[in-house]
């Protein structure tokens, strides 16, 4: 349970609302965002801090649905994701395209391998499509085949795709 604030005009914060974050178990985690932020709400019904929040739980759900053989689609990213607080693991792509639509991935810290044994926001992309993303964030995971966006890549493209942050024992790509 977090609590979200707003940042007012004169460096004061303002409690807006809660986040609530839980994980469990069940043939693979499964992720749930509780966001409780009343305020003003956009045309496309929810306002920035849901928006992100839903988008953060998109994503997390697709990349547990992916690994765990559930459901292999392409996804597109709608608006930026944090995942501070998240000890990612490396996700292997196989024939899939990932548009990051012009959007951030931020506050990644990989610190498990994928089932290939490569580490980065994805582990081995492999005959796929990575574009208009960018990521920042940390690689913590001590393999030969480390890199920001993949640690292993294989007859796959990347277009207008770019790392910020630290590769340990690894090149950034």
């Amino acid at each position: 349970n977090k609590q979200v604030y707003k940042e007012g005009n004169n460096g004061s914060y303002e409690l807006v609302g809660n986040l609530n974050f839980s994980l469990y178990e069940s043939f693979g985690t499964i992720y749930t965002i509780d966001l409780d932020i009343p305020g003003t709400i956009t045309p496309g019904g929810m306002n920035e801090e849901q928006e992100k929040a839903r988008e953060k739980a998109r994503f997390l759900k697709w990349a547990d649905d992916y690994r765990n053989d559930i459901i292999r689609k392409d996804f597109i990213l709608q608006t930026d994701i944090d995942l501070t607080g998240i000890d990612w693991v490396a996700l292997d792509l196989n024939n899939t395209n990932l548009d990051g639509n012009g959007h951030t991935i931020s506050g990644l810290k990989v610190t498990g391998a994928s089932a290939s044994d490569q580490a980065g926001l994805f582990g081995k992309v492999s005959v796929s499509t990575i574009r208009n993303l960018h990521v920042s964030g940390n690689i913590e995971v001590q393999r030969d085949n480390n890199g920001g966006i993949a640690g292993f890549i294989q007859a796959s493209s990347f277009e207008n795709v770019s790392f910020t942050g630290t590769v340990e024992n690894g090149m950034i790509n």
